[in-house]
Formats: C-alpha cells, structure tokens, sequence
C-alpha cells in the first residue's frame, strides 16, 4: 500500500506482478496542485472511493491505463481535468503479457459518477491482439458531466458495446465508435449539447435518446438500425447539410 503522501514518486516502481493499492488522497494531492497522473496496470485497476481533485486553476489531468479492466465503483471529479481511461491495453504501451490473466476486458461505471467539467472524458477498450489474452466486452457508462466525451471499443469479442446507465450531460461534442456487432445503446434521456458522432460495424445498432435536448447529428456511420430521440422543440438536427458530410445508416 502506498500511504497517504502526495510525493508522485511513491506511486512508480512497484512491481509489475504485485497488486497494490495507492490512497486517494495522495491522487487528490497530485492532481489538485495541477500535476498529471498516470496509473498503469498489467491486469485490473479498481477505484474503491472517490477521488475529488479541488484546484485554484485546472486540476491535472488524470490517465488510467490497464492490461483487462477498469471498474470505477466510486465518484471521480477532476476539476476540469481530462479523464482518460483504457482497457485492454496494449503490450506496445507496456503491459507484460504474463500478467494479463484471461477474461473479457471492460469498462464499468455502474454506481458511479463522473465530473470532468470543461475537460473532455475519454474511455477507450482496446483490440489488444498483440496479447494472448485479449477478450473484451461492454463500455458501461453511467452518470457523467464532462465537455466533451469520446467512447471507443474497439473490442472484436461478440457484445462488445457502449451502454449507459445513468444521464450524460455533455456540453461539447461527442462520439461513440464500436467494431464488429457492438450495438451502441444511450437510453436515459441524456442531454448531449454539442454534435454526436456514431460509427458501429456492417450490422450493429445505434440507440440515442436526448431527453428533452436537440440532438445533433454530425457525420456518423450506423451499419444497423438507427433509433434517435429527442424531445426538444428543435428535435433532431442533422448538420451534415452544411458541413458536406453524411450520415449513412444500413438498418
């Protein structure tokens, strides 16, 4: 375990088979003086209880990177920040193929809540076919506040989607990308401000529901069916008209 101290040396040279646990309030320490933080794991990383970065200015930025999965149990606030988070990552980006167990890679956020303010949140599962072991599943999303938001699962495992459980409120732009016959399922009346983005693979689906906000669409690649809501006076805007793109739906 690594105590409570705010040095960022504490929190490198462990060893690459041990499981450790690093305290919150040294992440907070760093990360509210402004300083970026990087957590690199050869399997999992689990975060138990929040972590609430409070700067003067900007709070540093905050960068999760792991062989499997990442499941966020707690609140993260950033300060406006960027949040950027990878699953399954690569042995190109360092992890040790040994020390990746077997099982399908996820990103969970089930239970918890994300603020990254004006700073852009980023999930990402990777293909990770450079390792032996490189299964994957769904991204789960559930509430979020971020000023831009971009979702990629680039997972080949059958059901590898993005899904969320809880409202995104975004007030920049965003964009969800699957692969293969990863569906892409945004039900929970969200509030999407700024042009979405949707690519999924030649059969899969695209589900956006925008609660009571306009819903832009920007240049956009659905292979299935593509269901959209929105309940604004506006409705659904499709802006390719002016910005000589297109949106292609198969379904």
């Amino acid at each position: 375990d690594f105590d409570n101290s705010t040095a960022a040396s504490q929190i490198n040279g462990a060893i690459t088979s041990s499981e450790i646990t690093i305290w919150p309030s040294t992440l907070v320490g760093i990360l509210s003086g402004g300083t970026a933080v990087v957590l690199q794991a050869n399997n999992d990383i689990t975060v138990s209880e929040a972590i609430t970065a409070s700067n003067s200015g900007n709070g540093g930025n905050l960068t999760m990177q792991a062989g499997r999965t990442i499941d966020i149990n707690a609140n993260i606030t950033t300060d406006n920040g960027n949040l950027t988070l990878t699953a399954n990552e690569t042995l190109a980006n360092g992890v040790v193929d040994a020390q990746r167990d077997s099982g399908n890679a996820e990103i969970n956020l089930t239970g918890a809540t994300i603020n990254t303010g004006t700073g852009t949140f980023t999930a990402t599962i990777s293909a990770g076919a450079d390792k032996t072991n490189s299964g994957t599943a769904d991204i789960t999303l559930n509430t979020v506040t971020a000023g831009a938001l971009v979702m990629t699962n680039n997972g080949t495992t059958t059901g590898s989607d993005i899904l969320d459980s809880g409202v995104l409120t975004v007030s920049g732009t965003s964009s969800f990308t699957t692969v293969g016959d990863g569906v892409i399922t945004l039900d929970s009346a969200n509030a999407l401000t700024g042009a979405v983005t949707l690519n999924t693979g030649s059969s899969a689906n695209a589900t956006v529901d925008n609660g009571t906000t306009a819903l832009i669409i920007a240049e956009s690649n659905v292979g299935g069916t593509l269901t959209l809501t929105s309940g604004a006076t506006a409705g659904i805007i499709d802006t390719m008209a002016t910005a000589s793109g297109t949106v292609t739906v198969g379904g």
